[in-house]
């Protein structure tokens, strides 16, 4: 589990620090701390590529999913007579599709990128590494805030799924979707609004179906991630305050990669539940 295998990192830690510091000589600490490094790499690469496996499944099938129930929804708008409708939610749909398709292609082979660049840059202590690592991470922040931003302009200039909502209920979803999303949550949250009220579209509708799939979908990598995340976040802040550097890096860039994950999933879960709601304002009207 996520959290025994934290307490294994923890573990390591700790000894590799007590056998560092009761070393007689300089070399012997550092081979000591390398071994450290080494087995908290050995650890955690099997998790991690667990987690990365199955957020890029869940993205996949995402976007599969999108490529099947989208333009189904807007085939039935076109047929019920509303063709201007059909157009303007299709072509939402499409744009929607394209940036979900994006982030799939281009934020993944970053990620497993930025985990090799870690797990070797904390192994061979070598300062292009360490440079390239923080390269990466700075390149997947501003990509992952640049869909989220260019998901949450298009809405606003678009004003596609406006609608009124319950303040309340809007600060509520708006306060939880920046607090569970890493990186891009605040970024996203002000989209809350639009959430809450989208919902009432699908109340009684068939698209609450389409929405299901998709937390069916999503919940289960989502949850697995954010456990991972908040774990590895606590060791790699505990790890800091007493063990080498370079092992609060590793498992600190290991938390990095589980939060990027994070962003990734709730940002293409949300690309698709507007996607459905934009469907079905056409469908209904």
């Amino acid at each position: 589990s996520a959290a025994r295998n934290a307490a294994l990192l923890l573990a390591v830690v700790f000894l590799a620090a007590l056998c560092a510091s009761l070393s007689a000589s300089g070399a012997c600490a550092k081979v000591t701390q390398l071994t450290g490094a080494v087995a908290v790499a050995a650890l955690s690469v099997t998790h991690v590529t667990s987690c990365i496996t199955a957020g890029s499944n869940a993205l996949t099938t995402l976007r599969d999913f999108s490529k099947i129930l989208l333009p189904s929804m807007c085939a039935a708008a076109a047929a019920s007579g509303a063709t201007s409708a059909a157009a303007k939610y299709a072509a939402t749909s499409l744009f929607l599709d394209i940036l979900l398709s994006a982030e799939t292609a281009v934020l993944l082979p970053m990620l497993y990128t930025y985990a090799g660049t870690v797990i070797c840059g904390a192994a061979l202590e070598q300062d292009v590494l360490t440079a390239l690592s923080a390269l990466l991470r700075k390149a997947l922040r501003l990509l992952l805030i640049g869909f989220a931003g260019v998901f949450t302009l298009y809405l606003s200039l678009t004003g596609i799924l406006t609608g009124s909502a319950d303040a309340a209920a809007a600060k509520a979803v708006k306060t939880a979707v920046s607090a569970a999303l890493p990186v891009v949550g605040s970024i996203v949250a002000d989209a809350a609004a639009t959430v809450t009220a989208s919902a009432a579209i699908l109340r009684g509708g068939i698209g609450i179906i389409g929405v299901m799939s998709v937390a069916a979908v999503c919940v289960t990598p989502y949850l697995q991630l954010a456990v991972h995340y908040a774990l590895y976040k606590l060791a790699a802040g505990i790890a800091e305050s007493f063990a080498d550097k370079r092992v609060g890096r590793l498992i600190g860039g290991f938390a990095d990669v589980y939060g990027f994950l994070l962003g990734m999933v709730g940002v293409a879960s949300l690309i698709l539940f507007l996607s459905i709601v934009s469907s079905m304002k056409a469908v209904t009207g």
